[in-house]
């Protein structure tokens, strides 16, 4: 394999450097660099790694569920070539991530072809109006699984998109009641099947709501991914 980068999802570098070297026989041990941002990593292998096809064969049969790329891409970039691969309408309602998902698949060309809409439903009135999320779910919180699916079901039923992602959670203290900062909920499905995450990210606010719209483009991507037949596959990749 003649690979000297790949993108990796879900680890903070030094986690992700002690899981590679858990793996890798010694004399492939740190041959490796890592440059993370939101749990969002490049693995660069060094020049004076002795032997780059072990290595790679290591980390990706370990590892292959969470490697979403080869190469230095970003993660809206191969969601967006996936979107155009299986030619996929996608709708987008944010809470906690207000509107960093859609400004990431935005920064694609020709995206205006995949993203029909893209909703910053924050509070829990625009939830219910705009979305039909379940006023009494609202009611106990807005920061759940029943939650984050509905949002979902909310954008699939006008019609405009085949499939749907939506985020809710805590970036930070809540000022009437305890909440655990961290705490969010992504939905990623179709008219088949809806797929629920639950995650508890660390750091500032900001570092919270990139970490979650980083995660939902991640597993818009699986999604996505896991949808291609082989035949289909094959037959896109000849094009």
């Amino acid at each position: 394999m003649n690979i000297d980068c790949f993108k990796i999802f879900g680890c903070k570098a030094r986690e992700l450097a002690d899981k590679f070297n858990n793996i890798l026989p010694n004399e492939l041990k740190d041959c490796f660099t890592i440059k993370e941002n939101c749990l969002d990593s490049l693995v660069k292998i060094n020049d004076s790694c002795i032997d780059k096809s072990l290595f790679l064969r290591t980390v990706y049969k370990k590892f292959y569920n969470d490697i979403y790329t080869e190469g230095n891409y970003s993660l809206s970039k191969i969601a967006y070539d996936y979107l155009a691969m299986k030619n996929v309408r996608i709708s987008v309602a944010e809470s906690l991530t207000g509107g960093l998902i859609c400004s990431e698949l935005v920064s694609n060309d020709g995206i205006s072809k995949f993203l029909t809409e893209g909703i910053v439903s924050y509070s829990n009135d625009s939830k219910a109006k705009r979305l039909n999320v379940s006023e009494t779910e609202l009611s106990n919180t807005a920061v759940s699984q029943i939650v984050a699916k509905q949002m979902v079901e909310g954008l699939l039923m006008n019609g405009y998109c085949d499939i749907g992602v939506s985020t809710t959670g805590y970036a930070s203290k809540c000022d009437n009641f305890d909440c655990k900062v961290g705490l969010n909920y992504i939905a990623v499905g179709d008219s088949d099947k809806i797929d629920i995450y639950e995650n508890v990210f660390d750091g500032t606010r900001n570092e919270i709501r990139q970490k979650t719209a980083n995660a939902a483009l991640f597993y818009l991507i699986k999604k996505l991914k896991d949808s291609f037949d082989v035949n289909e596959y094959t037959m896109l990749k000849k094009e």
